[in-house]
């Protein structure tokens, strides 16, 4: 393309983390970690510009030349307990996103048929704190179940308040974070014959959200609960 003016990015980031595991009693061990991790901008974020036609409406998504990586500080606390047939591990977490990156901020959404304007932001900040718990408990010499879970009590980010691109103002607006489900429960069972090897699952997701790409200004649904099973076999 000839139609744009391309541009250029540079940073440095530094990345620690240290973690500890001390055993309390037999059998009973407590955790913690914490560190530091950053995701760079793509290409396609930072610039040119795609135009796509959407229910009918032209919409362009343009990328944003001052777009910064994000950054995160997580840590998370726990116990495991473990013996000859029984492991349990309860874990609680937290994570604090800098400068989100927000896709599809519209620009500017004149009346029809001007076209709509989309970019890339980077919002204030993000929030992300939950439970993990995972169990496993051996039934014999040839059973074994298992089961997690993760919850969250909190998974949110701030938007850029509406204002002149790239305007962001602190005190922006709050939404759930995209494609992270509130609750994802799995639970199984395996099997093992001598050669024979049998894993049965299933997986329910719930509370999760996404944008809906089929409609203009690419608006936020809700998606069902779902669970999947699955079995499997090897020899």
């Amino acid at each position: 393309k000839t139609n744009f003016t391309p541009s250029k990015a540079t940073f440095d980031v530094f990345n620690p983390s240290v973690g500890l595991k001390h055993e309390l009693v037999a059998g009973l061990r407590a955790h913690f970690t914490v560190g530091r991790a950053f995701i760079p901008a793509e290409a396609s974020m930072l610039t040119g510009f795609t135009t796509t036609v959407v229910g009918g409406r032209t919409q362009i998504s343009q990328g944003n030349p001052d777009l910064k990586p994000e950054r995160s500080t997580s840590f998370d606390v726990g116990a495991e307990w473990s013996s000859q047939s029984t492991r349990v591990d309860i874990t609680a977490f937290r994570t604090k996103v800098k400068n989100r990156f927000i896709s599809n901020v519209v620009i500017s959404s004149p009346p029809a048929p001007a076209p709509i304007l989309l970019s890339v932001e980077n919002g204030l900040d993000a929030h992300i704190s939950g439970l993990d718990m995972e169990g496993a408990q051996r039934l014999g010499a040839h059973l074994g179940v298992f089961a997690n879970a993760t919850h969250y009590f909190n998974r949110k980010e701030r938007l850029c308040s509406p204002g002149p691109f790239p305007a962001c103002a602190a005190d922006g607006p709050e939404q759930d974070i995209l494609n992270v489900a509130l609750d994802t429960i799995r639970a199984g069972a395996d099997i093992d014959l001598n050669r024979l090897a049998v894993r049965v699952s299933g997986r329910y997701v719930r509370g999760r959200k996404d944008n809906n790409f089929n409609l203009p200004d690419f608006p936020i649904v809700t998606y069902d609960n779902f669970t999947v099973f699955d079995a499997t076999a090897s020899v």
